[in-house]
Parts: structure tokens; C-alpha cells; sequence
């Protein structure tokens, strides 16, 4: 929580709260429990309004403040709630005095959350205007403005320009309903203005870090809360996500980013891109990059000159693709660029294993020849690789599902792709989700039964569920239980042929399991929670290990690297 001040002393100040709700987790340990990282949408919008004469910015991100003795003590149940206690928002709120909070949800999971923290605010401080925006409010804007009638305005799609013209109008107190890219409720009935052009020229705008403590991100990741998977190597909990572009040209019938983002793929610049980084790396010492992008490899050179720069550079650093990259675009320049730079690990948005599924269903347009190709290249490359797949698609059969489960794990087997399953999520107003909306299919919100029901992770099962005649929950619970108790046993296989090419690898790590079950004897919870921890990172990202990626004081050893 830092504030942002540009004033004049003959002209008041207006104070806008930025803020982002807490949520209930159902482990402190993954895949399950939170990922905490600075939200980008909220840094975006507080640049865009860096420059406006008497604006004062403060950021009350109720996530990143768990109380952690609570969380962690042996008799809290879950859920467990990571945020702020609902009086210590409201004394946050009366001390700052805002003219304007401006809140994000980035995705339904936090929905109800979202939605309890507006009405809390509204009904304590009702004068205060009130805007949200984010994914999840652009696709499911009538449902936020009818459950939360506190909300003065919703702001669609990109928000920077919107943002800006709003806040300049309640400065300057004009009324702000005719401005392009929001949504209202007026008179009970819920309007929605003409949208704003997407940004053609991204560079105009630039996050300001400033608005926020970075060290209290670092601090919670530190503690085992990291924003995304990340490999564990000395400094990485100093992580930091970072978006070069926005938009994804493909034509994926599961994906909402084009209700946010659009089609057009929009870029940085290739220096854009690098000088961020090196404000990030010498001012904050970040030393590990979550490149966010939706479809980082849309232009492949542009992506690989940005790595000739980190290379160029030296940066002792790490990074890695969370949201995942296409195979079909990964080539030997790539991945040569990727082992000089200290790639982590790469993952892949396969999703299914049928080509029918592929190409009729979720229409990805991409050939499972070129996955594998991609897969094994990787692997030549000792570069750890990652595969995101959907179970309970609507219109998959049985057959359909059990070819994405052994490719999966033929992937797995082969080149040490982990595998990462979920179920479809229904994103609201995206292809798939409107061709079954009406129907009997989907559950209601199912949130915790199926985890505490079925003894799965929760976090694959933490949306709506999708059932037919075909595909089951106690089908997809019982493929889920297998998965887990697969995923296990070839990730220790794989991980014992990897770490065995260097035996004093091999040996510190066995070290290292010694360690955690010794310190865990007279804690059962605390040793599958230490397991788990250590089994995200090294246990499947064992080239990372293997090559002490991020270890190093410099990375020159790197860049000539040779297969």
C-alpha cells in the first residue's frame, strides 16, 4: 500500500483506492492454494493516471494481506480465507477517504468475494463512486451490476483510456455516463455505451510499480505463495508477472480473451519490453519473469529479439510461460534462445488429445504431430516442458477423453511433459459456454462439494461442471484420481532419470526429502504441505535442477551453451 501523489496546495486532492477483494482457499499447500502476485491491470491503471495534475493513487490489495498465524494453525478448517477482516477494510477505507475506488476481478472464482467487498464499501460509504473492471466483470457485466447495485460503473474491455476520461470527468464534476466503454445501471435497467477502440499503440502507457509495496509480494512468496508455478531457485520468490501484448488472433470456441482483449493482437515494443524489465531488475531486483501473454509466440521473432535482448544483456535471471505458448510455433532458434536466456519452463496449451475434439469442438487449429514435435525438441533441449489439457468438454465422449489421457501421459513418459488437467470452465458469453448455456448439462455452482465428495484437488474442480450422457462427475472424478496417482509416480521416474546425469544433483535432492521428512515426523500436515511444495518445483522442472537455472551469480555460463 503505497500512495501516489501529484498536487497543487490550492486545488484538492482526488484520492482514488484501487483495490482487489480477498478469496477462501481450500489448502495453504498447491495446486490448491493461492497464487499472489501484483495484479497488472491494477499497476496499467494507475500509470494511465500518473500524469493528472492532483490525483493522489493508494492500492488496498485485500489478497495479499492473509493473516498467516491464523492460515496456518493446525485447527483452522478449510476454506480458509486469505484477505482482510471486513472492519479492517472499512478503517482503510474512512482513514484514506477516497473519492473513487476502482476494483478488479480478474476471474469469477473471485466473483462472490468481489461482489461482497463492493456492497460492504456502498453500504458504508455510499457517496463514494464506485468502478470495477477486469475480465471477469467485462464478460459478466449484468450480473455484477445487478448483485451489487453499488457499482456506479463497470469498465469494459482495456481500461486505461476509460479510466482516464472518467476520473477527469469527476474531478472537473461532469456526469460520466455518456463516456464510451462502460456499462450502468439507470433507472433499474442496465445500459451499456458503444465500446472504445481496442489500443493500437501499447507503448503509450506503462505500469506504475510505485503504487504499490513490491517487497510484500516477494515477502508472501517467500512464504510459499507465489503468483505462478515458479522453479525454486536462490532469490526466484522475487517474481513478477509482466504482458507484452494483448489480444489473440486464434479462434479457440473455450476462451474468453477475445470478450476482453479482442482478435487483434496488439504488441510493446521489442525496447518497451527490455526497458521495463530493467527498471524491474535494478530498481526492485526482480530476479524471475511470468511472461503473461495470451499467445506470446503470435509473431515469433519479435518474441526471440526480446530474448536476444535479455541475452544481450546478461541478466542474471529466470522465466517462464504460465499461460502457455502454441507448439506449432516452437522451432530450435527458440529454444536455443530459450537455454541461453535461463528458460524455467515452457508450457503448452494442448487441451486434448482427439483430434476431433481439436479440430470440431475446441477449434484450436493445431495438429498433434506438431505437439510432439514440440515436446521432443524441448526435451533434446533439456528444457522442462508443461502441457495444459480440459477434461468434460461439452460434446466429448468417453473415447475422446481417455485419448487425451494416455496422450497426456505418452507425452509425459516420453519427454517429461507434466501434464496439468482441469475441467472446462463455462466462461460466460464464449462460443462453447453460449451453445449450452440453456441446457440441463450444467451444474449449479459447485465451489467446494465436489472437492470435500470426490477427495480431489479443488482447484480442478472450482467452476461449474459440465455432465452428459457420456461424461459423468464421478467419471471425471475417478480419471482425476487416476491422474494424480500417475502424475506422481512418473514424476519421481522421470525426475530420477533426469537428476541421475549428475550424481551430486541427484544426492542433494534426496538430501533434501531426508530433510523434509525428518522435520515432519511429528506433523503429518506439515509434511504433505512441505511434499507438495517441493514436489511444484523440482520434482517437475527437473531439467531446471538439473542445470542449477538461476543459481549462478552471472548467467555468461549460459550463452554458449551447445546441445
Amino acid at each position: 500500500m503505497k500512495k501516489n501523489r501529484k498536487s497543487n496546495t490550492n486545488i484538492d486532492i482526488f484520492k482514488i483506492l484501487f483495490m482487489r477483494s480477498g478469496g477462501y482457499f481450500m489448502d495453504i499447500a498447491p495446486p490448491d492454494a493461492p497464487m499472489i502476485g501484483p495484479p497488472r491491470s491494477i499497476l496499467y491503471l494507475a500509470g494511465a493516471v500518473k500524469d493528472m495534475n492532483n490525483v493522489e493513487t493508494d492500492f488496498l490489495d485485500i489478497l495479499a494481506n492473509p493473516d498467516l498465524k491464523h492460515i496456518r494453525d493446525k485447527n483452522t478448517k478449510p476454506p480458509v480465507y486469505f484477505g482482510m477482516k471486513d472492519s479492517e477494510i472499512i478503517d482503510y477505507v474512512k482513514s484514506y477517504s477516497p473519492g473513487c475506488i476502482a476494483i478488479t476481478c480478474t476471474a469469477n472464482y473471485f466473483a462472490k468475494d468481489t461482489i461482497k467487498i463492493i456492497n460492504l464499501i456502498h453500504r458504508n460509504f455510499p457517496d463514494i463512486i464506485i468502478l470495477i473492471g477486469g475480465p471477469d466483470a467485462t464478460n459478466d457485466y449484468q450480473m455484477y451490476l445487478e448483485k451489487a447495485p453499488g457499482i456506479n460503473a463497470v469498465i469494459m474491455k482495456e481500461g486505461e483510456e476509460t479510466f482516464r476520461e472518467i476520473i477527469d470527468s469527476l474531478i472537473n464534476s461532469k456526469q460520466i455516463f455518456n463516456i464510451r466503454g462502460i456499462a450502468y445501471k439507470n433507472n433499474g435497467k442496465i445500459k451499456i455505451n458503444p465500446q472504445r477502440p481496442y489500443i493500437d499503440d501499447l507503448d503509450r502507457y506503462k505500469c506504475d510499480y510505485e503504487v504499490l509495496d513490491l517487497e510484500k509480494y516477494f515477502n508472501i512468496n517467500k512464504e510459499g505463495f507465489p503468483s505462478r508455478l515458479i522453479f525454486k531457485s536462490q532469490g526466484s520468490h522475487r517474481s513478477i508477472d509482466i504482458v507484452t501484448s494483448r489480444g489473440c488472433q486464434m479462434n479457440c470456441s473455450f476462451c474468453c480473451i477475445h470478450l476482453h482483449m479482442g482478435k487483434k493482437v496488439r504488441a510493446h515494443s521489442v525496447q518497451y519490453v527490455l526497458d521495463e524489465m530493467e527498471l524491474l531488475i535494478t530498481k526492485y531486483n526482480v530476479k524471475n519473469f511470468h511472461f503473461e501473454d495470451d499467445n506470446l509466440l503470435f509473431d515469433p521473432k519479435r518474441f526471440k529479439d526480446i530474448l536476444r535482448g535479455i541475452k544481450k544483456k546478461r541478466w542474471n535471471i529466470t522465466w517462464d510461460t504460465p499461460n502457455g505458448v502454441r507448439a506449432d510455433l516452437v522451432d530450435e532458434e527458440f529454444l536455443q534462445l530459450c537455454r541461453d536466456t535461463q528458460c524455467a519452463y515452457l508450457i503448452f496449451g494442448i487441451e486434448s488429445g482427439s483430434k476431433k475434439v481439436l479440430d470440431k469442438i475446441i477449434k484450436k487449429d493445431i495438429d498433434l504431430k506438431d505437439i510432439e514435435r514440440a515436446c521432443k525438441l524441448c526435451y533434446n533441449y533439456e528444457i522442462d516442458t508443461l502441457g495444459f489439457f480440459i477434461f468434460g468438454l461439452p460434446g466429448e465422449t468417453k473415447q475422446d477423453l481417455l485419448k487425451t489421457y494416455y496422450f497426456a501421459f505418452d507425452l509425459f513418459k516420453k519427454y517429461s511433459t507434466t501434464p496439468i488437467f482441469q475441467l472446462w470452465r463455462p466462461y460466460k458469453n464464449t462460443e462453447m459456454e453460449t451453445n449450452i448455456r440453456e441446457t440441463e448439462n450444467i451444474s449449479q455452482p459447485v465451489i467446494f462439494s465436489l472437492h470435500q465428495n470426490f477427495e480431489i484437488p479443488y482447484s480442478l474442480f472450482y467452476s461449474q461442471v459440465y455432465e452428459d450422457d457420456e461424461i459423468t462427475i464421478e467419471f471425471l472424478s475417478y480419471y482425476f484420481k487416476k491422474y494424480i496417482r500417475d502424475g506422481a509416480k512418473y514424476a519421481f521416474l522421470n525426475w530420477v532419470k533426469i537428476s541421475r546425469r549428475k550424481p551430486l544433483i541427484f544426492a542433494h535432492t534426496v538430501i533434501q526429502i531426508i530433510i523434509i521428512f525428518s522435520k515432519s515426523i511429528l506433523s503429518p500436515k506439515r509434511l504433505k504441505y512441505r511434499l507438495q511444495q517441493y514436489m511444484v518445483s523440482p520434482g517437475i522442472l527437473p531439467f531446471a535442477q538439473l542445470h542449477r537455472i538461476g543459481r549462478k551469480r552471472n548467467s555468461h555460463h549460459y550463452l554458449n551453451w551447445k546441445r
